[in-house]
């Protein structure tokens, strides 16, 4: 997991950056009103949360980590509602 990037912004666009951290371009999910404060060239640091689906790796970055936190909570709670609408219909095919 990655828990925090803090690098040099190399570019940006309407709802992400990338973020130059040893000389490895991430991408960041951020905030619509965070990108565009964000200029290339700018020292950041961004709390993060990565979503592994099947297909993509995602990493979100946020100034304040209770919003990470509350990203987190919505993901782990999404999936908790995945499993039970399942196994209904598992329940409901036998």
């Amino acid at each position: 997991m990655i828990s925090s990037i803090s690098g040099t912004v190399k570019s940006t666009s309407i709802s992400s950056i990338v973020v130059e951290v040893g000389g490895v371009g991430v991408l960041l999910q951020v905030p619509i009103r965070i990108a565009a404060k964000i200029q290339s060239g700018e020292m950041v640091s961004f709390h993060t949360y990565l979503i592994v689906r099947e297909d993509a790796l995602t990493l979100y970055g946020f100034f304040f980590q209770l919003l990470e936190l509350a990203l987190r909570w919505l993901n782990q709670f999404w999936q908790i509602v995945m499993r039970a609408q399942s196994q209904m219909l598992l329940c409901h095919q036998i």
